[in-house]
């Protein structure tokens, strides 16, 4: 199979945002509402990270597995107290739900798809957070913050290696408020289109559904180990991820990829053209230029092994690999 990519509407070398930080309306998420006096500590027992004591007003990641600690979803719970919401990948939805419904027997929790009632605006850049803190006091992550007047909040992401990557949630009536709000405070805003942000994403090193998260690949493939609190007990999945991680059991990883051809192939090859790996994702830099992601077998890598894929004339073209600039495997920091 051939990978290609339409070229975005800017390039990595040329990319300009005037005032430092752009918007992306997040229409590929999903929304799940789950009520109920039990939801919390229901959460905790069937996902990776410790969701039991979440405080009102704060946000945590955290990962769901199924028995053999493969991946459902990436998701993140928002706890405003009346009710948790459950922010999740929209092609996961319908998958997230049973899973969730078929471990729910006493527990008083009852769940809801809820997508059409919500807005969500990512907001990211070098000065993403000086534009969300005028007049307040600096965002910690995981604490949900008041949006200027329009009644939505914005929260910063949980992750450890991400300084610039906040959320604005909200109801649609309150989302286009938010819209005002910014078009108030910055007169020509850069809002991303798909195209763009998804070169962002590749550029950031962030997985995503169904092309990185899905349930051939479990959280320490994904980079995303930090979700994971390995002090909280059981969940589902506990066993398996717990194993990996004691015997160093993991067989690949995901990684930022640079490719300096047009069309290629998915399968990463060595210099013997066996089957080392396969390209998730891909987005244009510049003519016979692109960058993604890809998942690499830990034994072909080495400073001393190339990697090469096949382009359209059947050539092979030289692999770039890089690190995810998202992750940082070597550290288990809870939630």
């Amino acid at each position: 199979m051939t990978l290609t990519q339409e070229k975005p509407l800017y390039s990595k070398e040329k990319k300009v945002w005037p005032d430092g930080v752009a918007f992306h309306s997040l229409s590929k998420l999903s929304v799940l509402e789950l009520k109920g006096k039990d939801t919390l500590s229901f959460l905790h027992r069937i996902s990776t990270n410790s969701t039991k004591g979440l405080p009102p007003k704060e946000g945590i990641v955290t990962l769901f597995t199924n028995e053999k600690g493969r991946l459902i979803d990436q998701t993140f719970i928002l706890n405003l107290e009346e009710k948790q919401v459950l922010v999740c990948s929209q092609g996961h939805r319908d998958k997230l739900c049973q899973w969730i419904n078929r471990f729910i027997i006493l527990d008083d929790v009852e769940i809801k798809e809820n997508t059409s009632e919500y807005e969500i605006i990512e907001v990211v850049g070098e000065k993403a957070q000086a534009f969300l803190e005028q007049g307040r006091e600096e965002l910690l992550p995981r604490k949900m913050y008041p949006f200027f007047a329009s009644s939505c909040f914005c929260i910063k992401w949980p992750h450890q290696n991400l300084e610039d990557r906040f959320w604005i949630f909200g109801t649609k009536l309150q989302g286009e408020r938010a819209w005002e709000e910014i078009m108030q405070k910055i007169s020509h805003p850069v809002i991303l289109s798909e195209a763009e942000y998804e070169h962002f994403r590749l550029e950031k090193g962030f997985p995503q559904a169904p092309q990185e998260i899905h349930e051939g690949i479990n959280p320490h493939e994904l980079g995303l180990i930090e979700f994971v609190d390995f002090e909280k007990g059981c969940y589902i999945g506990q066993e398996v991820i717990a194993r990996l991680e004691a015997y160093d059991k993991v067989q690949k990883h995901l990684f930022q990829i640079v490719i300096n051809e047009d069309e290629v192939e998915q399968t990463v090859l060595n210099d013997k053209e066996q089957e080392v790996g396969v390209i998730t994702s891909l987005s244009s830099v510049k003519e016979k230029k692109q960058i993604g992601l890809a998942y690499l077998k830990k034994k072909f890598l080495s400073p001393n092994i190339n990697l090469y894929i096949r382009t359209k004339s059947g050539s092979l073209a030289l692999l770039e690999v890089r690190s995810l600039p998202s992750t940082h495997r070597d550290n288990h920091v809870k939630r």
